[in-house]
């Protein structure tokens, strides 16, 4: 049976991703990254994992089905992995897109495991129904935005919007997916229609006119609480939608060139606000160079150098995690000799 890491005779931990070469694991703090495959080539946790074995960080990649908790009495959850054994990771990178992980990964922050990002920030990232809600209680600024699962009837306040143009999207997917643009109330509706026909909410909001063209959003990847990349998505090959998975176009600045000041620290205010130890914050920018918060991306499709960057945060979380369980370690003995 493999060795328990937290007691005498642990043995090395080793990892693959992909395919990827097996590297052994030293003494520091374990780094858990959960992905829902190991075959997945998702950009994002791919990055993540290569910054860290660059620096001989302790990682280990697994998938949900690969751990098991157990609850014996000793007044901690342990986690079992099936390869390595008993694990205690000092945190736990999770790259979880689906709604159906929600159960495993409030089980294990229950369990007193630090997950990055936290399970609120997760579910808040992934609902930008959800989003709006914390960003009119902070005070963020966001487009005139209403959302219902209900009848026509329910779009009555689409009058008092002082709108034109309005953008109609589910509140609980990304990648542009199901993004219509109306005009005027009637128009609104008739999406709305069709949406609640297949028993989907819809959020529908103020359509955004920017200054200049093509029209374009600022990106700001924001990592515990600091900008540090960002970029600006033009529309290409469609007239008004900028993401990139609807052929928009995305022009990465590793040193944040090019997007204003304003728009950086708002996006520090939506991060904090979400909770979020990462997150890809939208702004767009009106003709009048007002700033408006999109939303704050659960998933960002961060670049080599954006993950570098979240890397180093996430052994910042488990250097100090480490120390926090060695002071306590320490008390306790000392407790227990006194």
């Amino acid at each position: 049976m493999p060795a328990d890491p937290t007691g005498p005779g642990t043995r090395p931990l080793a990892c693959t991703y992909a395919g990827s070469e097996v590297l052994p694991l030293g003494g520091s703090p374990i780094i858990l990254v959960l992905v829902p495959r190991l075959r997945n080539r998702l950009k994002t946790p791919r990055g993540v994992i290569r910054a860290l074995r660059a620096v001989r960080a302790r990682v280990l990649v697994a998938t949900p089905r690969q751990l098991s908790l157990v609850y014996d009495g000793r007044g901690r959850v342990r986690l079992y992995h099936a390869g390595s054994g008993y694990i205690e990771p000092a945190v736990i990178f999770h790259w979880l897109r689906e709604q159906g992980a929600r159960d495993i990964l409030d089980i294990l922050e229950q369990a007193g495991f630090r997950l990055v990002n936290r399970v609120s920030a997760w579910r808040i990232g992934n609902n930008k129904a959800l989003q709006l809600a914390v960003f009119e209680r902070h005070g963020i600024p966001h487009p005139w935005s209403l959302f219902t699962y209900g009848p026509s009837r329910q779009l009555r306040p689409l009058r008092l919007a002082g709108q034109r143009r309005f953008v109609i999207k589910p509140h609980n997917s990304g990648r542009g997916v199901g993004v219509v643009r109306a005009w005027g109330r009637e128009g609104a509706v008739r999406a709305h229609r069709r949406r609640v026909a297949r028993r989907q909410g819809s959020l529908i909001q103020a359509y955004i006119e920017t200054a200049g063209t093509p029209r374009r959003h600022y990106r700001v990847d924001v990592i515990g609480g600091r900008a540090v990349t960002g970029g600006i998505a033009y529309a290409r090959g469609h007239p008004w939608i900028t993401n990139e998975a609807r052929g928009g176009y995305f022009q990465f600045s590793p040193d944040l060139r090019g997007i204003p000041e304003t728009a950086r620290r708002l996006a520090e205010r939506a991060a904090a606000a979400v909770g979020a130890d990462f997150t890809g914050v939208d702004i767009i920018e009106d003709q009048s160079g007002q700033f408006y918060v999109l939303e704050a991306n659960e998933g960002p499709m961060f670049e080599a150098r954006t993950s570098r960057y979240l890397a180093r945060h996430l052994l910042r979380i488990a250097r100090e995690a480490k120390r926090g369980r060695e002071g306590g370690a320490r008390n306790a003995s000392r407790l227990t000799l006194g």
